[in-house]
């Protein structure tokens, strides 16, 4: 062999070896130290990844509950009241993780018109949304920690130097969602495939159910609607709900919430832009209320704090006038606050052409017109919740009331037959209308109901020791029918399903909320319960029959109905009593001059069933109407008591029957913080006054300066004052 080649060709020298191996040994701890940072980080990311689909999966679990209140039953699926602050540990992966549960839960106020976390009705049963924050966790090294990650054969990395970390994930559950609004998601918990929200029907006889055929069912709550009153604020509440029913349980479907008030307000001119301007009412669209648009026209301001806080929005928006691309020239009703107005109650030129007239009173309670910018007036709002919020709809209608004896409407039978009266009257009620039909010289009427329907007669006997009854009065309101309404209702009679009957030519209405054809359920009708808010009166007055008839108080605290035996034996004609529009919920004054002409009424036989003799006739009534020049001062709240007369209080005054002695008429109940209160006639003589801001009362006589009974064939009329009574 060559020497010479091999020199060429000779191998490494140990040196040379020995600097390779550092070399390469150097080379694999930086490999090491990479390895083990690019599976830290990996572990890092896969722990975040499965952190927040945890998360996301136990919000979406939430949010998908049946039930709102806690079952027992492990059958049942969850429900609203169960998402409750909670910390726990799951297993997924192989890793566990640290889930901690919190929620807030939030009301809306209408005080804010927003959220807070207390209900200032404290009559919520449950909140109407929660706040649910969802924070995980996790700690590889901790409890239950998995075996260290091997890298290779000689190397490894502890899983507690993969780091800990957590995800956080907050979102708002509304009360009113649905179970098929929650994403679908894999869980042994037996969920229905359709909304579950179980629903406790009310109590006969304050709460009736309307049944709508197809095992659905309408109601209104609450038994009594929720009065507030104090000062200038009159506001009164209460649900309309639907719901199914099977035989075992009741499912919600939906709820209409109403709020009617009466405001005070300054009169403003309409404005140049639609922006400035007000909003048309708010009206029923077959299966939910929407919102009219804004237009360039009259409006209103507040005149005060002392009154409900939504009286900013029913001053602002209940005018009529105005134009918007939206309106509907075949039909005008349905831009208006109230369709039934006739024409001459509308301003026909000038600065409020196309406004209904609104009015003030003056010193002695009368009517005045207001008819320029800065004018204030009276004015009453019915308003709907609305995606949330309140928005001022179409004033209320009543179209039927009743009056029962206390233990109507107790039992099923008796319930049954006045449903069967109830949809049988909106029904025809309901063929009748067509077009504009307020208008119409003809008007759909509801039905009388057939003879025997109801008891036309009750007893308060003595010989049972009940001396008293509580008597109840019913009343139907049927809001607006718009064309689009009636022709939609046309369809799905005519047996068409609602997505055809949603794409009608030239129709706005669209049916996403109903499914079948059950014209019941499009129409916006609804049963209310009116007895602590109708005046109740008795012919012949206070014998042998006397019914309560207090002024409006907070909570229903008053008394009204309530027939008891006066004196003696005989029968009396018992009479309920209230406006049919929004007044008839706020027993507020008078706010326009066709007050009178909207008083409805019913009436009821009450006998007083006892061995004494009947009373005595008494033949002379003297009528009268009480009012009130006070701001902040409402003349229905006025009492009355009377001597040597039997006195009654009704929705605009009062009615005495006199036969000798020296007959007197009290009046009281009409205070004013700080300011002394006088009671006045122009006809009546006044025999004792107390000017207190405290305690303020007025007796009259109901004798002339002749010692003759006054005139009764005049309405006479007491207002109330400041101070005192305006010189005549």
């Amino acid at each position: 062999m060559n020497n010479r080649y091999l020199q060429g060709h000779s191998g490494f020298s140990l040196l040379e070896i020995m600097v390779a191996i550092v070399v390469f040994a150097i080379g694999m701890l930086a490999l090491s130290q990479f390895q083990g940072s690019l599976t830290r980080a990996s572990a890092d990311a896969a722990h975040k990844t499965a952190a927040t689909h945890l998360a996301e999966q136990i919000i979406e679990q939430r949010r998908g509950f049946g039930l709102m209140a806690s079952s027992a039953s492990a059958d049942d699926p969850p429900s609203y009241e169960d998402i409750k602050g909670s910390s726990y540990n799951l297993e997924r992966g192989g890793m566990t993780f640290a889930v901690t549960e919190t929620v807030v839960d939030l009301y809306y106020n209408r005080s804010i018109n927003g959220f807070s976390t207390t209900d200032e009705t404290g009559g919520k049963i449950y909140s109407d949304i929660k706040v649910l924050t969802v924070n995980v966790s996790w700690n590889p090294g901790g409890e239950g920690a998995l075996p260290p990650f091997r890298i290779d054969a000689d190397n490894s990395i502890g899983v507690s130097e993969m780091g800990s970390g957590q995800v956080t994930l907050s979102s708002a559950i509304q009360s009113t969602v649905a179970k098929a609004g929650a994403i679908v998601l894999s869980q042994k918990t037996k969920l229905p495939p359709l909304p579950l929200r179980p629903y406790t029907p009310g109590a006969n006889p304050d709460v009736i159910s309307i049944s709508l055929g197809d095992s659905r069912f309408k109601e209104s709550l609450t038994p009594e609607p929720r009065v507030i009153t104090q000062d200038e604020l009159v506001e009164t509440t209460f649900d309309v709900i639907t719901y199914s029913q099977s035989e075992s349980a009741s499912t919600f479907l939906r709820r209409e919430e109403f709020r009617v008030i009466s405001c005070h307000c300054e009169l403003q001119s309409p404005p140049d832009l639609p922006e400035s301007g007000g909003f048309r009412p708010t009206i029923w669209a077959a299966d939910e209320y929407e919102e009219g648009a804004l237009v360039a026209k009259a409006t209103g301001i507040s005149t005060n704090s002392q009154q409900s806080d939504f009286c900013g929005m029913c001053c602002q928006d209940h005018h009529d006038g105005g134009s918007s691309e939206f309106d509907q020239p075949d039909d005008p009703g349905r831009a208006l606050y109230n369709p039934w107005r006739p024409k001459e109650d509308y301003w026909a030129s000038g600065t409020f052409a196309g406004d209904h007239k609104h009015y003030d009173r003056d010193r002695k309670g009368n009517l005045i017109l207001a008819e320029s910018a800065g004018d204030t007036y009276f004015e009453s709002c019915r308003l709907v919740r609305k995606d949330g919020y309140w928005r001022v709809a179409q004033d209320l209608r009543q179209e039927a009331v009743g009056v029962f004896p206390f233990d109507y409407l107790v039992n099923s039978v008796d319930v049954s037959d006045y449903s069967d009266y109830v949809t049988t009257g909106i029904a025809s009620f309901t063929e009748s209308a067509s077009g504009d039909y307020p208008q119409a010289a003809s008007q759909p009427v509801m039905p009388e109901p057939a003879s025997g329907l109801f008891p036309a007669q009750t007893t308060v006997p003595t010989y049972d020791g009940s001396e008293s009854q509580q008597l109840r009065s019913r009343a139907i309101y049927i809001d607006y029918m718009s064309i689009d309404l009636q022709e939609v209702i046309a369809c799905l009679k005519s047996g068409f399903t609602p997505a055809f009957c949603s794409k009608l030519e030239g129709n706005n209405i669209v049916l996403d909320k109903v499914s079948g054809n059950n014209v019941l359920e499009l129409v916006p009708f609804f049963d209310v319960q009116l007895t602590w808010l109708t005046r109740w009166n008795e012919s012949p007055a206070n014998d042998p029959i006397e019914v309560t008839n207090e002024a409006l108080a907070t909570g229903n605290t008053h008394s009204r109905g309530v027939a008891s035996r006066g004196g003696g034996a005989g029968v009396a004609n018992v009479t309920s009593a209230g406006h049919r529009s929004n007044l008839g919920l706020t027993d507020t004054d008078p706010i326009d001059t066709r007050f009178f002409s909207d008083i409805t009424e019913a009436s009821i036989l009450v006998e007083a069933v006892t061995s004494d003799p009947p009373p005595p006739v008494y033949s002379i009534e003297i009528v009268g109407v009480i009012a009130s020049g006070v701001s902040g001062v409402q003349a229905t709240k006025v009492e009355i008591s009377a001597s040597d007369a039997l006195c009654n209080r009704t929705p605009d005054g009062f009615s005495c029957w006199v036969s000798g002695g020296s007959p007197t008429l009290t009046v009281s109940n009409y205070k004013k913080q700080n300011t002394n209160m006088a009671g006045c006639s122009d006809t009546l003589r006044t025999t004792n006054q107390s000017l207190t801001a405290s305690n303020p009362t007025t007796t009259f006589s109901l004798l002339d300066v002749d010692g003759n009974v006054v005139d009764n064939t005049i309405k006479h009329i007491i207002f109330l004052a400041e101070d005192a009574c305006p010189a005549l």
